[in-house]
Order: C-alpha cells, then structure tokens, then sequence
C-alpha cells in the first residue's frame, strides 16, 4: 500500500478509530502497558500515528514527555501539524530506507507490521529509533486472515515472534480478545462489505455509537489468553559491538 491509499482511507477512519470498541481498547492496554515502563523516560514516537488519537490520549495522562509521531500518510501528517503544535510529526515509511536523526525512550507501534512489505526492514529501523535499553509496545492481529483484513491492506498475520528475537528481547506478551473480540471478528466477516461501510466508511449515528459502546463495556471481559491480538513489549538490546 503507498501513501495514497492511506491518505485516503485516514478520511474515512475518523470515526472508526474514534469510537470502534477494538481500536478504543487498544489505545487503553497500549496506555496501561506505557505506564507500566514509563519510569525516567522522556521521549516517546508513535509509528503509524493515523489522525493522532493515541497521542492525545496519552498527552492528557502524560504532561512531560516529549511526544512525536509518523505516517506514511502526508496529508494527514500535514493535518496533524495544523492541530497539535505541542507534538512533532514525520512523514516516513518504517519499511524502506529512513534518515535517523533522533532516538527515543518507547516507541508505540500499533496495527502497523501487519501492512509492511518489508517486515525485516521495518523492524530494523524499529531498533535504531530505540535508545539503548528502549523499550518499543507493538500490536498486530495474530488471529486468522479474514476478508476485511485483507481489504484494509494486511499482508500478514503474526503466529509465531522469532523474528523480534532477533534485535530485540521479548518482555511481555498479551493475547487479547478471548472470547468476545474474536466473535466480533468472525460476525463482521460474515458479511465483509457491509460492515466495511458501517464501521469504518462513514460517520457514525448515534445508534452506532450507542452499539459501539456496548460492545465497548463487552470487551472488558475479553481474557488476555487466546485472543488474536497480540500486544507485545519489546527492549532494545542494549549494546551492539
């Protein structure tokens, strides 16, 4: 996928990452998972930072830490700027070629790998944007390749985490979702196109909202074992020679 596919699309999501019980109980394990690491760290970038719903929720929970994002979506990078002059913004693609001029303490990095072409590269530039000792908080489905995934652009599901052992030691693993998200998944799959354009291509009616919040509360009972969301917590190794 290239930038235009995503410019396009960040039109639409508005609502979607909005609202949308899945994306609104990610951005809470992802701020549940960042206070548990925050402690005398100072800088944190979110990767794939969309329309900057996970920055402002974490800017109002955390005053002091220096915020900054990316995409690979120019428009909306733009747009963001406009908005949010207290948080710095990149347009970058984390799966090619990059120019690394600054470091930072945690990086969040959510529904973002599933997308990349090169999931090698990607992961390569994940590390140096690391300081020693670094700690990345990364989310992508682990669960089965549905229509609507692959609509959206994914090229992958993740089943197995050899390939963030590599560069990086593995400190904390969530599978969430068990048992209510992964229904959720296999009922909107039931008819793909429709639900494509109920929950994330168009705004939402208060009668939407009221079912998205429903299915909200619903997912607090979702269990951290089984689920096809993986929340994974990654430290940078600390020197390399």
């Amino acid at each position: 996928m290239d930038s235009t596919f995503y410019n396009k699309k960040w039109k639409q999501w508005d609502d979607m990452i909005k609202y949308s019980p899945a994306p609104r109980h990610r951005r809470r394990i992802v701020i549940n998972l960042i206070n548990q690491y925050y402690k005398n760290r100072d800088s944190l970038y979110d990767i794939g930072c969309g329309n900057c719903f996970m920055l402002i929720e974490i800017n109002k929970k955390y005053k002091d830490i220096s915020l900054n994002g990316c995409d690979l979506a120019d428009q909306v990078i733009e747009k963001n700027k406009e908005q949010y002059s207290n948080i710095s913004f990149d347009v970058m693609d984390i799966s090619s070629e990059i120019n690394l001029t600054n470091q930072y303490d945690i990086i969040t990095c959510c529904e973002v790998l599933e997308h990349v072409s090169d999931i090698n590269k990607a992961l390569e530039n994940l590390y140096n944007l690391l300081k020693p000792s670094g700690i990345a908080i990364i989310t992508v489905p682990c669960g089965k390749i549905y229509p609507i995934d692959k609509s959206v652009g994914h090229l992958r599901h993740f089943t197995e985490l050899s390939m963030f052992e590599k560069l990086f030691k593995i400190k904390q693993i969530i599978k969430w979702g068990f048992p209510f998200f992964n229904l959720y998944n296999w009922a909107i799959n039931l008819k793909p196109e429709a639900a494509l354009y109920n929950i994330s291509s168009c705004k939402y009616s208060m009668s939407q909202k009221i079912i998205s919040n429903i299915i909200y509360l619903l997912f607090f009972f979702n269990l951290n074992i089984w689920g096809s969301q993986l929340f994974i917590v990654l430290q940078r190794i600390k020197n390399e020679t």
